[in-house]
């Protein structure tokens, strides 16, 4: 007895089912199965279940029998139903996993499988992974990263962990705004999944979360399978739950965006800076910038801060994102400093570049998210009169004097280059109505050669060269 009790052990541990007085079975998923998973996180998995097995003449035991079904629906926080979410179904059974997708509304069904086994759901959905994202997600990052705050949804904390690291910093800011501007091509994960009937104890810290359920030992229809999907980087909560979709500007009302059509000469340098009516409400900007017959060759401050931003340049384009603002007193959203390629007013090289993120500014303090239009104005149209001097002496040994004029008032910015564009001066003060002079010494600039000096004042931009010598 104690011998026969014993193989019967023996065959339990090993996985194999076998026949008891009562004619049933039980199932075994042996260490080796349940590392094959994948499972991402920290789970549950019953390992026995029992059934009715039916003997067959020669002895040998047929499957469990019965007919069951497994059914539940995916929707996102808001009670979007998700169409087209990968689900797998496991189980130790032989034809295993089986795989559905989920319908228009977000459901999803398993009919008919087998009673009295265990089995574990998985929904996944990838190559998605620039729905609902823009800079305004961007924005709403960085203040829960650097703001703490309160009455938030868990989701939306896990929609901000990009690298799902189960943590928030500065490197998921930094992942998103790459996503943004081209710098990478993809997130580690487009969307995650969490079963729906999770409590969360803390919901600022929800991790880690269940992201499979487990149904043990099938009795008849197991409904109510639930998961929460979160498209991950969407903070906004704009993401298309039924589409691959891209990023959607939501309002018909614009922000103009505008600059002065300058004439510009081949090889000259310029630094040109933008405008809006909306300076003080703008908190925030996504750019994506066409040009032929220029070089960008850097991006300054105005009210966006460029210490919040990224910036990506990749075939005649200019990929740029703002998250936050500056304390500066500018007139000017931003500038670009460019060189030109050939002869030509400013408008035929510079475009509104048709991308898959929308160029949009994020306006007031509810992020009202705009679209934004660029515009150019005419010699004298958007400021006061500058005049430029030329820099005396020149060429200068020690130290030279730069001069200017200007109708009123205001801030001034003064950038000076050097022969390969880079910049090596900047100085903003507050110039006066009349003439204006700015001393530039000779340990200010990195070598001898030729430099380029530009003042911007009021959208008003003058160029001019100098001459440092030994």
């Amino acid at each position: 007895m104690k011998f026969v009790f014993s193989v019967l052990l023996f065959l339990c541990f090993n996985a194999i089912a076998f026949c008891s007085e009562e004619n049933t079975c039980l199932e075994y998923i042996d260490i080796e199965t349940i590392a094959s998973l994948s499972i991402k996180k920290s789970h549950y998995f019953t390992l026995t279940g029992s059934g009715t097995m039916a003997e067959t003449g020669s002895g040998t035991m047929s499957p469990c029998t019965g007919s069951g079904s497994i059914s539940g629906s995916i929707y996102t926080q808001f009670n979007e139903p998700i169409k087209s979410v990968h689900v797998e179904l496991q189980s130790s059974q032989d034809n295993y996993p089986l795989n559905t997708t989920t319908d228009i509304e977000g459901e999803y069904a398993f009919s008919p499988i087998e009673n009295e086994f265990n089995y574990l759901i998985t929904p996944t959905k990838d190559g998605d992974d620039f729905n609902g994202i823009s800079t305004i997600d961007v924005l709403l990052l960085a203040n829960l990263v650097f703001r703490p705050q309160f009455n938030i949804s868990p989701y939306t904390y896990i929609a901000a962990d990009i690298n799902q690291d189960q943590q928030l910093n500065i490197t998921d800011v930094v992942e998103l705004l790459y996503l943004i501007i081209g710098k990478r091509d993809t997130l580690q994960e487009s969307w995650v999944f969490v079963d729906a009937n999770q409590q969360f104890i803390d919901e600022s810290n929800p991790w880690p979360y269940l992201d499979m359920i487990t149904v043990n030992e099938l009795d008849g229809a197991s409904n109510g399978n639930d998961f929460i999907g979160i498209k991950v980087g969407d903070l906004s909560g704009n993401a298309n739950p039924w589409l691959n979709a891209e990023a959607e500007t939501r309002s018909q009302v614009s922000t103009q965006l505008y600059t002065e059509d300058i004439y510009i000469k081949q090889d000259k340098i310029y630094t040109i800076s933008f405008y809006s009516e909306e300076l003080d409400d703008i908190k925030g900007l996504q750019l994506f910038l066409g040009h032929t017959g220029i070089d960008v060759l850097e991006i300054h401050s105005g009210i966006l801060d460029a210490e919040k931003a990224a910036f990506h340049q990749s075939d005649q384009t200019v990929f740029a994102s703002w998250y936050g603002v500056t304390d500066m007193e500018s007139a000017a959203l931003f500038s670009i400093t460019i060189r030109a390629d050939k002869d030509g007013f400013l408008s035929d090289q510079i475009h509104n570049y048709k991308h898959w993120l929308a160029t949009e500014a994020y306006v007031g303090q509810s992020l009202d998210v705009r679209p934004v239009e660029i515009g150019f104005t005419k010699n004298n149209t958007i400021s006061p009169e500058l005049t430029l001097g030329q820099n005396s002496p020149n060429p200068f040994l020690t130290q030279t004097e730069i001069s200017y004029t200007l109708s009123e008032e205001g801030q001034v910015g003064i950038d000076i280059f050097d022969d390969s564009g880079r910049l090596v001066f900047h100085k903003s003060h507050d110039g006066v109505s009349g003439n204006n002079t700015l001393l530039v010494n000779r340990d200010e600039l990195n070598k001898t050669g030729l430099y380029y000096y530009t003042v911007t004042f009021r959208g008003k931009v003058k160029t001019k060269t100098m001459l440092l010598i030994d």
